[in-house]
């Protein structure tokens, strides 16, 4: 019977690895796929974030042949329940590339470490209608290296409690780096949120930001 060699083996023998290098490579554990995460990050708790909470979890977890998540625990708290929990439920939205042996996909547990650091005050904008930890984006050095400019609109899902849970691409700059860079942004304001009979209600929006190499 054939057995299908997956593609990026494939890849690593067309770029002419050697047969250590390519077993090293198909021995490795569970890597995460950071893009097919729905968020760049975790969210931080709105109680963490008034509070200054701040520290490092280590979550363990296992990872499907599929490449997603199941069973979780953390082996190092970050000191915060809310943060370890932030962290736990961030992981189970994403994927990884799961471990390849003797050829096919298995299932692995594997550990990742995220980092939570301390909020610093938002920065209000004009509008006052939203407040940033940071004023703007950071623009990527690689970028500006690149001369890559461009205007990118987020279509954002801000909920009763004014910080956004989803945020998607509706139109690219034309460059991914920009692109990550206005959402890693916008995931650190928080919003006015939308109203509904005088209450707080959750509504979609969109955000549009340009980077311009002069500023």
């Amino acid at each position: 019977m054939n057995r299908r060699v997956p593609a990026f083996i494939v890849a690593a023998l067309c770029a002419g690895l050697s047969a250590s290098a390519l077993a090293q490579l198909a021995d490795a554990p569970p890597t995460l796929v950071r893009s097919s995460c729905d968020l760049p990050h975790p969210r931080v708790p709105v109680e963490s974030r008034q509070n200054g909470e701040s520290g490092t979890v280590t979550i363990r977890f296992l990872v499907g042949a599929d490449g997603n998540p199941g069973s979780a625990e953390v082996t190092h708290s970050s000191g915060f329940e809310r943060l370890d929990a932030a962290g736990v439920k961030w992981l189970l939205t994403c994927r990884f590339r799961p471990r390849i042996k003797d050829g096919a996909r298995v299932a692995d547990w594997t550990a990742n470490s995220i980092v939570f650091d301390k909020p610093r005050p938002p920065t209000p904008h004009a509008d006052d209608t939203t407040s940033c930890e940071i004023p703007n984006p950071s623009y990527p050095i690689e970028s500006r290296r690149q001369g890559e400019s461009g205007t990118v609109l987020v279509r954002l899902h801000i909920p009763a409690d004014g910080w956004p849970d989803k945020l998607q691409v509706s139109k690219s700059s034309g460059y991914a780096r920009l692109d990550w860079a206005a959402i890693d942004w916008l995931m650190t304001c928080r919003f006015k949120p939308a109203r509904e009979n005088g209450s707080p209600v959750a509504a979609w929006a969109n955000q549009a930001y340009t980077f311009n190499l002069r500023d």
